[in-house]
């Protein structure tokens, strides 16, 4: 049975058996099964042993070449769908499968208000209290459980938009301490004491412990910390590949900190005094104790935010009736997980390298820097790399510019204007994308520009990006286009189906390569709409709530209120 070509996917190669004529006959003549009468060779049905067994050995050895051919188109497979995944893992709000509706595969109750979770690798880690158990990501089955000596908070928690990031060595540092939920999402803990540091391995087993006092500093450890003497501890949290990440004020605590300060509802700022002390970021290894970098960040208040300086319980703060805050002067957290370090309180914001390299402009408030496809992008506006706006011009009238960075800071290219990092990729995509004055370009990855988008209207935002197509959010809905030429290759508008989203309400999306799931805000609630990436046709639809989704290795998680649920 020899083996036919079938059409495939252009990253697969499929064969099918196809039948044949059968080994035991051949046309009739000299030497073949049923010669004429006058021919040496016996009749059929009396074939002499020596041509049996040949015959024997051809199937025995075609039919063991078959085998070979159809294990290794196995093998292939299987090696490629690992392939596939691991690209779907590592990629922006890249999902296993968006083919059809999303259901639960499994949830876990959660108290936000008690409770934090974040992600190891292949796991769902929540830390309850004392006990801290990882789930399996598949299955939602316990891996692993740990008990330790009180309230103890494991992992970053940080949230990046649609993601949440996970060490690649799958180190997990937990603390001891209570966690703070807020809104920074920092993964912080409260009410820390004199304990240890502890690094897990991706199975739950303690591979690092280490003495931890947050009053102390780093110098409880035991580890080198010369040179910081005069800084005042104020928080901990962990930090990147195995790490601590502290930070401190410089000098002692100012006079005015923690007096009450009148907040109006309708003011535009508060009569918030006094002056903030340096701050100072500290990156400590924990297997050696020892300090990795640590910078200080100069202060400088803002007069026109001057609620960054006070703490307040925003669940009192109703209507328009003046209520009282507390100036916080020492105001400072710190995070990392994301492939940067931010640094943001009174009078500071800073980002670093997880080596410490400062990679926004020092003299710039409005600037920051995030880690995109890879590369360090440095964004002037706050833009869509930072979760910002997309304008085209600063306040001087110049044309705003996002640049990409080499390792030490410096730059490597700048973009014609703001870049858009794609919400979601299938890990396919080596595509950079801008905003410029002729509408949205798309750049390689020295800068290049390849094309400018042939789509009627200026979209701001990339929704999806695979090698084949690119979607883009227009005024009409949405719009998919060739991803090598930047031409129009389908729209998707209510005017034409119903069950496409209205303009301009996407708000967050994900892709398999083949299908885009996209949550969109219908205004009276959520719903989640399919399309198809080669064709822009809705393959499904479904009533969904508001609750955030995010892409985890692969995984499709959604966090509610009270729960985190696996999707499938």
């Amino acid at each position: 049975m020899p083996l036919r070509r079938r059409a495939a996917d252009p990253d697969r190669h499929t064969f099918e058996l196809v039948e044949d004529l059968d080994v035991g006959t051949a046309p009739a003549g000299e030497g073949s099964v049923g010669a004429t009468p006058g021919t040496t060779d016996p009749p059929a049905g009396r074939l002499d042993p020596a041509t049996r067994r040949r015959r024997r050995r051809v199937v025995v050895a075609g039919a063991a070449a078959a085998a070979l051919v159809l294990a290794g188109m196995v093998a292939v497979d299987v090696v490629s769908s690992r392939a596939d995944r691991a690209r779907l893992a590592d990629a922006a709000g890249g999902v296993f499968s968006t083919a059809h509706e999303p259901r639960v595969a499994w949830e876990r109750d959660i108290d936000l208000s008690t409770d934090s979770f974040s992600f190891g690798t292949g796991a769902l880690v929540l830390s309850e209290g004392d006990v801290v158990v990882g789930y399996d990501l598949e299955s939602g089955t316990e891996s692993w459980r740990r008990t330790f000596g009180g309230p103890t908070t494991c992992g970053s928690g940080v949230l990046r938009y649609s993601s949440a990031p996970a060490d690649p060595e799958g180190r997990l540092v937990c603390l001891p301490g209570a966690p703070v939920v807020g809104a920074s999402g920092d993964g912080g803990t409260e009410g820390s004491s004199a304990g240890a540091v502890t690094i897990l391995a991706a199975d739950g087993s303690p591979i690092h412990e280490r003495a931890f006092d947050e009053a102390a500093g780093p110098g409880a450890t035991g580890g080198d910390v010369g040179g910081l003497a005069d800084v005042r501890w104020l928080r901990a949290v962990p930090g990147p590949r195995g790490s601590l990440l502290w930070t401190g004020r410089v000098g002692p605590e100012p006079e005015l900190q923690g007096t009450e300060v009148l907040l109006e509802a309708e003011a535009s700022g508060v009569g918030a005094q006094g002056e903030p002390g340096d701050a100072v970021v500290a990156v400590q290894d924990v297997a050696s104790g020892d300090l990795r970098w640590h910078e200080t960040v100069a202060a400088d208040r803002d007069p026109e935010d001057p609620y960054s300086c006070v703490s307040f319980d925003t669940e009192s703060w109703e209507g328009g009736a003046p209520e009282t805050g507390s100036l916080d002067l020492d105001q400072v957290t710190a995070y990392g997980g994301v492939g940067v370090v931010v640094v943001q309180g009174c009078g500071v914001t800073a980002t670093f390298s997880e080596d410490g390299v400062r990679l926004d402009a020092p003299d710039d408030p409005i600037d920051g820097a995030a880690l995109v496809g890879g590369r360090l992008v440095r964004d002037p506006s706050g833009g869509p790399a930072l979760g910002g706006w997309t304008g085209l011009h600063g306040m001087s009238g110049g044309p705003l510019r996002s640049a990409v960075l080499a390792a030490d800071g410096s730059v490597d290219w700048e973009a014609p204007g703001i870049l858009l990092p794609p919400a979601a990729t299938d890990g396919r995509s080596r595509l950079w994308f801008s905003t410029t004055d002729d509408g949205l370009v798309a750049l390689d990855e020295s800068g290049r520009q390849e094309w400018v988008a042939d789509v009627v209207g200026m979209p701001d935002e990339v929704l999806v990006a695979t090698k084949d197509t690119v979607v883009v959010a227009t005024m009409a809905g949405l719009a998919g286009l060739d991803a090598r030429s930047g031409t129009e290759r389908w729209t998707l508008e209510r005017a034409d189906d119903e069950d496409a989203p209205a303009p301009h309400t996407v708000t967050q999306a994900f892709t398999d390569g083949r299908v885009a799931l996209l949550q969109v805000d219908t205004g009276t609630g959520g719903r989640q709409v399919g399309v198809g990436l080669a064709d822009g046709r809705v393959v499904w639809t479904s009533d969904a709530s508001e609750h955030q989704l995010l892409a985890v290795q692969g995984h499709l998680v959604r966090l509610g209120e009270h729960s985190l649920a696996v999707m499938g």
